[in-house]
């Protein structure tokens, strides 16, 4: 398999099932439970939410652009403390699914092996590998506060 189709399969998944349990597992936050932690160190469950989605977008526009910048980021900002429900941060998670889905479409086979500066991988197809390992991690990390809540976690392999 060529690694495109290889970035295609695994964001294709990424975007139509892995985050759509994400994004079940987001609205089961109970109410008045968005900055929940399990220790100080831990991110708020806001944060980590949001964390997820600003890391697809970040690593899609990563491979796009070849550099590394979190300032770079386009679109409008997103005031995470602003938000007061969860189907907010759901909202921005389906812009960002948006924009990664048509981005990952204009990619080649030869994008694949296009060098990225001062990113955590080298080129194009190990950055999108990384979004894809950052937010399975982050889902099962959500799942555990959702726990930690007392909130029944959607089953992780629930892709309907």
């Amino acid at each position: 398999m060529a690694k495109l189709e290889i970035v295609q399969y695994q964001m294709g998944f990424l975007l139509d099932k892995a985050l759509h349990v994400f994004d079940k597992a987001i609205l089961r936050i109970p109410p008045g439970q968005l900055d929940f932690r399990p220790t100080p160190q831990n991110m708020r469950a806001r944060e980590l939410a949001h964390h997820v989605y600003q890391v697809v977008h970040l690593l899609t526009r990563t491979a796009e652009t070849g550099t590394f910048r979190v300032e770079a980021l386009p679109g409008p900002p997103f005031d995470l403390e602003a938000v007061t429900r969860p189907e907010e941060i759901v909202a921005y998670g389906q812009r960002v699914k948006a924009y990664a889905r048509a981005a990952v479409a204009r990619f080649t086979e030869a994008d694949m092996a296009r060098a990225v500066a001062g990113g955590a991988r080298p080129d194009v197809f190990e950055t999108l590998t990384l979004a894809f390992e950052e937010a399975l991690h982050h889902r099962g990390q959500l799942v555990l506060y959702l726990r930690l809540m007392g909130a029944e976690p959607p089953f992780l392999y629930d892709y309907r």
